[in-house]
């Protein structure tokens, strides 16, 4: 299912209103430099933290891994567990979601705000949210 968003500012003298598009597998995020307000696909990504140095390495949930590594940070290989404790020189982590840079300022400084939360970027009055479709295709 797909919806559309309209958000407008409480201001009625600033006038700022933009559509927002969400489809499945995406949220809608605002960037915390600029206050650009966009839809943006939900990445999951791992991190393989090393158990001798804490060295942690940022993957992507489509990387590949084999059995065993080699760590970037103190160069020791070791095995790949799925928590720390078992034995493991790596253990693989659940990380927050990367959204990826904001198309108007390059920055990757994102929220996921309530909506109450919302900032206008042109006055930096709160914003409005308003659905108005909801569709399949």
């Amino acid at each position: 299912m797909k919806f559309t968003y309209y958000f407008f500012c409480e201001d009625e003298e600033c006038g700022y209103c933009v559509p927002i598009h969400e489809k499945e597998n995406q949220t809608v995020v605002q960037c915390m430099r600029c206050y650009q307000i966009e839809s943006k696909e939900n990445q999951l990504n791992y991190t393989l933290k090393c158990a001798a140095c804490n060295h942690k390495k940022r993957l992507s949930l489509g990387s590949s891994l084999s059995k065993e590594e080699t760590c970037e940070g103190c160069g020791l290989r070791g095995k790949i567990g799925m928590s720390e404790g078992e034995g493991t020189l790596f253990s693989l982590e659940l990380s927050s979601n990367s959204f990826g840079s904001c198309s108007r300022c390059k920055k990757q400084d994102w929220r996921t705000p309530d909506n109450s939360e919302l900032t206008c970027p042109m006055c930096f009055s709160p914003l409005k949210q308003k659905m108005s479709n909801i569709w399949d295709k």
